[in-house]
């Protein structure tokens, strides 16, 4: 559930997060491409990683599809405690700047893709299977 807007917290703009960039540096991102991440985030001195970089790293300890990770981006699950570091905001991402942040992490290897298939691309019902697991969250 998404949290009301509150003009006392700091926002931040979607081109401030891409250093304003438009495109991922590597990788097309299709709403349905896979992602996983390759090891864990960085504990430590991770200073080409955003906060925002190591919140899509964390989620994508299993694979997620790109829509997923916009969607679930800045909520914390409830089983998890309560992280040392200010949190970043919560209710999700633009897609476009999930892209963005994960052609940073592809570019640095931090991240594995499976791009759709051409011939998956055309198919009907595998789009209402993912409408219907994106109703699900």
């Amino acid at each position: 559930m998404r949290q009301p807007f509150d003009p006392a917290e700091p926002m931040v703009r979607p081109y401030v997060l891409t250093r304003g960039r438009v495109q991922p540096g590597r990788g097309s991102f299709d709403v349905i491409t896979q992602v996983v991440a390759v090891s864990e985030p960085p504990s430590g001195d991770h200073r080409e990683l955003s906060p925002e970089h190591l919140e899509i790293l964390r989620l994508c300890q299993e694979p997620r599809s790109v829509a997923e990770l916009a969607a679930q981006f800045g909520r914390v699950a409830e089983e998890e405690p309560e992280p040392a570091a200010p949190a970043p905001p919560s209710g999700g991402l633009p897609i476009s700047v999930v892209r963005v942040l994960l052609g940073d992490l592809l570019e640095h290897g931090h991240i594995e893709i499976q791009e759709p298939e051409a011939d998956n691309l055309r198919r009907i019902d595998l789009y209402k299977e993912i409408i219907v697991g994106l109703r699900a969250l």
